[in-house]
């Protein structure tokens, strides 16, 4: 048992002095030691950042379940282009069980992805935080056309970022929050987005607990119900929060704004200007 203790101390000594060190991994083109963000992924340990330099890397990442920041130029300078092969940005794995760390995403423009699940960015058993960044021109042939979060019970945070022009061919076309999951969205624009289900914008699975605010959820399109969000009817019923946040221009054979079949709080929010034959349903 002593020994067993010793050895338990002396990795967790080890894990701890190389995060006090984390390093810096720069990405470019020409010129840097990592020409494709894969490489310094494949390199990198916990706690460092990896800065992406102007450009277009036309990748489809994998990301392991470790604290992690990439950063990129900014948000209409660095793009990562998944050229339809694929989920363009892949946040951990179901077979890990170990607990969820928090990967960054900060700067960048996520591109032409192409899954059955989340095309642009898949998220499971991570704590995302995705930043200033762009998620457009995806598609889901199932749900998720811009992002799926499946990090059952782990928080994912989306902030000052624009989800636009994604597609899924059932529901969410904009962002499918799976059953169990945790979702925080606060200063993002989710526009134009189209599903040919359910959930335009946003979809919400049963269980799903999710707030938005100080957001904008505008022109977007649900063949069936839910154009701007679609509140889904599983049980435990979903519950979502609302502030601040305008759902305008949306359109859906039923709930054109909002489809609410959860538990949904709206607090000094603009619900206008959706097709009929309702703005919440």
């Amino acid at each position: 048992m002593k020994k067993l203790t010793s050895l338990m101390f002396t990795i967790a000594a080890a894990t701890l002095a190389h995060e006090a060190s984390a390093a810096n991994l720069d990405v470019c083109q020409t010129g840097c030691v990592f020409p494709t963000i894969q490489t310094a992924i494949n390199s990198s340990h916990a706690g460092d950042v990896i800065r992406v330099a102007a450009g277009t890397y036309f990748e489809n990442l994998q990301v392991p379940n470790q604290r992690l920041t990439i950063v990129g130029a900014g948000q209409d300078l660095t793009v990562i282009d998944g050229r339809q092969r694929g989920t363009v940005v892949t946040l951990g794995n179901f077979n890990d069980p170990s607990p969820g760390q928090t990967v960054s995403i900060v700067g960048v423009t996520i591109t032409h992805g192409n899954a059955e699940w989340g095309g642009g960015l898949a998220v499971n058993t991570v704590a995302l935080d995705l930043q200033n960044s762009i998620i457009t021109s995806n598609s889901a042939t199932r749900g998720g056309g811009g992002i799926i979060l499946n990090a059952f019970t782990i928080p994912a945070k989306i902030s000052g970022s624009v989800i636009a022009h994604n597609r899924a061919g059932e529901t969410g076309g904009g962002i499918m929050i799976v059953a169990e999951c945790v979702a925080q969205i606060s200063n993002v624009t989710i526009a134009r987005n189209t599903s040919i289900g359910q959930g335009g914008g946003v979809y919400a699975q049963g269980a799903s607990q999710s707030t938005i605010a100080g957001s904008t959820i505008a022109d977007n399109t649900a063949q069936a119900d839910g154009g701007g969000i679609f509140i889904d009817f599983g049980e435990p019923k979903p519950s979502m929060t609302i502030a601040t946040s305008s759902i305008v221009g949306n359109h859906a054979v039923d709930g054109g704004g909002i489809l609410n079949a959860g538990h949904l709080t709206i607090g000094n929010g603009v619900v206008t200007g959706n097709n009929v034959p309702q703005d919440i349903h």
